[in-house]
Formats: structure tokens, sequence, C-alpha cells
């Protein structure tokens, strides 16, 4: 062999050797970068599936259309504070035009409603500063439903 061909193969080796490093090393990334692609796409899946289980994505909102559904639907999940708000509106309401309830307590629903109307927007500054707050329990519901209720003057 001829000291030409020994370099002339030497070339080829190196040349044949620095094309594989190159072949490898793309490969190599390419199949790191589709393995992380993989990784944050399980990732983004978990967590979808975590946030969906415990209730903080795609909630059914349960509608309400009295006080009474609104206690009980603190029990299945959290409410607003714009919920109570809501629900706390329609007891006052509903306090006001119990004719009943309005004479033994020695008023008439007019005058009542009357009050209610003259009060509602300060009691509702006063009490419902918070509206995003989440509410967990009948008994907090129950306790500012009775204060703004009495705030708009409602014994």
């Amino acid at each position: 062999m001829l000291i030409s061909e020994i370099y002339c193969n030497s070339q080829k080796a190196y040349v044949v050797f620095i094309s594989f490093l190159i072949f490898f090393t793309s490969i190599k990334s390419i199949y790191y970068k589709l393995n992380m692609k993989i990784i944050i796409f399980i990732a983004i899946i978990a967590a979808t599936f975590y946030l969906h289980k415990n209730g903080y994505l795609f909630k059914e909102e349960v509608q309400f259309s009295n006080y009474n559904e609104l206690l009980a639907k603190v029990e299945e999940q959290p409410v607003t504070m714009e919920e109570v708000k809501k629900g706390s509106n329609m007891l006052a309401t509903r306090l006001c035009n119990d004719e009943h309830f309005q004479e033994t307590g020695g008023s008439s629903v007019k005058k009542c409603l009357k009050t209610y109307q003259n009060f509602k927007g300060m009691c509702e500054e006063r009490i419902f500063t918070e509206l995003e707050q989440l509410i967990t329990t009948k008994d907090e519901i129950m306790r500012i439903a009775k204060r703004y209720v009495a705030c708009v003057g409602i014994e």
C-alpha cells in the first residue's frame, strides 16, 4: 500500500466518521425534541385531567331560582359571593312579599318593598365586597344573608 492510498483512505474514514457524528447528533437532538414534546403533551393531559376531576375545569353551573336552592347548591360545590348576593336578594324579596310575615312584624308589603329598594344598593356595597370569593358552607351563606336582610330593613 502506498502512502497516498493510506492518506486517502484515512481521509475517507475521517469524512465517514465526521458524517456519522453529524448524523448521530442530529438524530439524537430530534429524538430528544420528540421525547420532550411527548413529555409535555402527557403533562398537559395529566394536568387537564387533574383540574377537571377537582372541578376547576368544565364546571356545570347549577342554577338556582330561590334561596333554598342556593343552600342546596353549596352542599354540592362552592358558590361565589355573587351567587350569595343573588340568593340574598331573592330571600329579601320573598320576605317582603309575604303578607303574613309582614303583618306579624307590624309592617306591610308595600312599606317593606320601599325600604328594601331604598337600602338595597348601600347594603350590597357594604356586604358583598369580593364577588369572586368562594363560600363553602350553608352557615356562612345564612350568616351573610341574615346580615343583608337586616341591613335592608327587613325584620
